[in-house]
């Protein structure tokens, strides 16, 4: 394995236009030497705390999803997406209490049955670490939902 330049190259393309925007900066106050020194100075410190709040706003945008109101035509049309609605859906407890049946017709069938629980695939999450699909468990006790969480696997 080779030392990967990638983020030294990003660096100077950044540091370029920093370097330009601080020599403009010190432009008036400061003779030619000090404006070329305070600017390369200014420049290697701030372009790499540039690059980390690229990076963090990258995170952010990546791992961003809406958490929408539980919609059942939604819901059983785009089964990928359906991480939007499992907040809204668990948060406004539309299911506790339900018998088995009732949770199939607001939910549709596509779910995983057992004995005493139903499992829900909700897709994938846009996360950075979100390798594996989610999905939703449904537990029932005496024949009626007692809790639903949501499971990462």
């Amino acid at each position: 394995m080779g030392f990967d330049f990638s983020a030294i190259i990003i660096l100077l393309i950044l540091a370029i236009p920093m370097f330009l925007f601080w020599r403009w900066v010190f432009r008036k106050n400061e003779s030619k030497a000090k404006r070329v020194t305070l600017s390369l100075l200014l420049t290697f410190l701030t372009a790499p705390l540039f690059y980390g709040l690229l990076i963090l706003i990258w995170v952010f945008l990546s791992s961003y999803y809406p958490n929408r109101r539980f919609d059942k035509k939604a819901w059983m049309t785009d089964s990928d997406r359906r991480y939007e609605y499992t907040h809204d859906l668990i948060k406004s407890k539309l299911l506790i209490g339900k018998t088995k049946p009732q949770v199939l017709r607001i939910l549709g069938d596509h779910g995983d049955t057992s004995q005493t629980e139903l499992y829900y695939y909700i897709g994938f999450r846009p996360e950075i670490t979100g390798i594996d699909p989610s999905s939703i468990i449904i537990d029932f006790k005496n024949g009626k939902v007692d809790t639903v969480i949501e499971e990462d696997k």
